[in-house]
């Protein structure tokens, strides 16, 4: 499972408050390549990964508002999918009643930013929230300044003043984003320090270079099941930021430096995010009971994607020709008991398994190369349909998908079985030429 943590969507850069669009577009690498945070855009982006929370953001100082009901629009359109954090402001009127607000309409946690909100992590109303979200089991992502207007408070951004927080409320999950750039070791430290404390690697990712150095240093600090995944989109999507998480040893080919290990790597991108912060969700499948297992009389029709894959000359000697097709083999009277070609006996007992000389003798006169299908081949009877394609074969047992004990039955007899054992290892060419009316 791939969570994204870190994403956001807004109408309007305008929504960040006083000076950020002018710094959003700042940051962007190229004039024309401005960030789209539409829903468009981010359907798109968010396609491989099975989750993504959406952050809202709300700002007294800056004036800046993505609400909660905005929030709770985008996450209503795939809720299956999507996960929405209110964006609270401690220091704005009735943020406890928002809070509420939120867990009505869904949301399942809480965005602060003390560097744009303009307090203390420490303050009397921010503890008040702390509380309010621990009772709620609401998680909260400590927001950074990185895309945030130049009136932001760098002083309020230091990861190390929510060490206090933390011993406060130790049920209280925290995440700090961005890993607290630029104080990214002060970061690692806490995270160490305190087990309900994680960090996100949203817009580091961007960096390969101070990524392996994070990455690294976690690795050696043995703190890298804290961090979690996310994109920072619209600045960054999930395929580039995994590329991007996945390639950062390759820095290093060639030199002496040590690599981070591949399998934290991986864990870092497939962490469940969502059970780690008390998140998990019940899918529809996992809600409702699973159907009884009918009988089904068509092996066939067991698996639609295997019976595709089979020509459909191979499908028609698995299967009782169509009515209006021309028979196969001639009628049932017209074989002897011994199942030999002689008109005018009846049939007395079910045809014998034709050994493969008597299938050479009785086989209709045929071009001189052998076609698929014919009796020519001196290979003994194969008890499997082998349909072939351009690169692979593909192998199917019908008895063995309708009875599989019946099949391990047949499979572990001797040549010498009796006459309905030999027609469970007939091979396909006799199973296609078989009179029709016969038990199969």
């Amino acid at each position: 499972m791939i969570v994204d943590l870190h994403t956001h969507i807004w109408d309007s850069p305008d929504q960040l408050g006083r000076g950020a669009a002018q710094r959003v577009l700042r940051n962007v690498a190229q004039p024309w390549d401005r960030p789209d945070a539409s829903t468009s855009a981010h359907d798109a982006a968010m396609e491989p990964v099975q989750h993504a929370v959406i952050l809202g953001f709300e700002s007294r100082y800056l004036g800046a508002s993505i609400p909660v009901d905005q929030v709770a629009r985008y996450v209503a359109r795939r809720p299956g999918k999507f996960l929405g954090f209110a964006g609270i402001d401690p220091l704005g009127a009735d943020f406890l009643r928002k809070v509420e607000h939120a867990k009505a309409l869904g949301l399942v946690g809480v965005t602060i930013s003390p560097a744009a909100q303009g307090f203390h992590p420490s303050h009397s109303r921010a503890m008040a929230l702390y509380e309010k979200c621990a009772d709620l089991g609401f998680p909260i992502l400590v927001h950074g300044v990185t895309h945030l207007s130049a009136e932001a408070k760098l002083e309020f951004s230091q990861p190390y003043l929510l060490d206090e927080v933390a011993r406060e409320f130790p049920r209280l999950r925290l995440i700090i984003a961005q890993v607290g750039h630029p104080w990214i070791e002060q970061t690692l430290v806490l995270v160490g320090k305190h087990r309900n404390v994680f960090a996100d690697l949203s817009n580091v990712v961007t960096r390969p270079w101070q990524l392996y150095n994070l990455l690294l240093s976690a690795h050696q600090q043995n703190v890298s099941d804290r961090l979690l995944f996310g994109s920072d989109f619209p600045f960054c999507t999930p395929q580039k930021a995994i590329t991007t998480i996945y390639s950062v040893n390759t820095l290093t080919q060639g030199t002496m430096l040590p690599s981070v290990p591949r399998e934290q790597l991986r864990q870092i991108v497939e962490r469940d995010v969502l059970e780690l912060l008390g998140l998990k969700k019940t899918s529809a499948a996992e809600k409702s009971p699973a159907a009884p297992a009918k009988p089904v009389s068509n092996p066939i029709a067991i698996a639609p994607a295997v019976a595709t894959a089979v020509p459909q000359t191979m499908v028609t000697s698995a299967m009782p020709p169509p009515a209006t097709a021309a028979p196969m083999t001639p009628p049932a009277s017209a074989l002897g008991s011994n199942g030999s070609h002689e008109r005018g006996e009846p049939a007395a007992a079910p045809p014998q398994a034709i050994a493969p000389a008597a299938a050479e003798n009785d086989a209709e006169p045929a071009d001189d190369a052998a076609t698929p299908g014919s009796l020519d081949s001196a290979a003994p009877p194969q008890p499997m349909v082998r349909a072939s394609t351009d690169d692979q074969s593909t192998v199917i047992d019908p008895y063995e998908i309708d009875d599989e004990s019946k099949s391990s039955a047949a499979a572990s007899k001797p040549s010498t079985a009796s006459s309905d054992d030999a027609i469970e290892a007939e091979s396909p060419q006799t199973l296609g030429n078989r009179p029709q009316g016969t038990d199969a």
